[in-house]
């Protein structure tokens, strides 16, 4: 019998890279598919939990990962469930969990998901290549707003699929 020890944090950074490339592999596939051209995407990503409401001695990531965690799961349209404990919330988790503009953001991105838009001059050809830094674009809608995210994953902590790191990208 196979008995698997409990975690004492809700997650971890690995796990979230992971979610991410599998979010950039999902959103490629529906934007790239000739057969999709035109066609808006009618489902929406489960990223599992957004673990961003406490510290990272119960999260299991850090402040950066928590704010990298909250405005991918929003970009991507993904159900906002916190999973984190409200009865040790901190002042960060309270922020991310409930910033106006955050939810304005989020509300448009449920109708335009962000896609990746990598230039090809960070080292890598194509727009969707999984990368330590990711551009990622969502809209315009009618009135022209759009919405730009320049995101620094950090170091490939396990099944990111990142093929560049951030000494590559400085040297080029």
């Amino acid at each position: 019998m196979l008995i698997k020890q409990r975690s004492s944090t809700f997650v971890s950074g690995q796990t979230v890279q992971r979610a991410i490339e599998h979010y950039r592999s999902f959103i490629n596939q529906q934007t790239e598919d000739s057969n999709r051209q035109g066609h808006g995407i009618m489902i929406r990503p489960d990223m599992d939990s957004t673990y961003i409401g406490n510290p990272q001695s119960l999260s299991g990531i850090s402040d950066v990962q928590r704010y990298s965690m909250a405005i991918h799961w929003i970009g991507a349209g993904a159900n906002l469930v916190t999973g984190s404990d409200q009865t040790t919330r901190d002042s960060l988790g309270y922020e991310l969990m409930y910033n106006e503009e955050a939810m304005t953001i989020a509300d448009f991105m449920s109708q335009w998901l962000m896609q990746p838009r990598n230039p090809s001059g960070w080292g890598i050809a194509g727009a969707g290549a999984s990368m330590q830094l990711q551009a990622w674009t969502a809209g315009p809608n009618k009135q022209g707003t759009a919405v730009a995210i320049l995101a620094n994953y950090g170091p490939v902590l396990g099944q990111g699929g990142f093929n560049t790191n951030w000494r590559q990208i400085l040297t080029l």
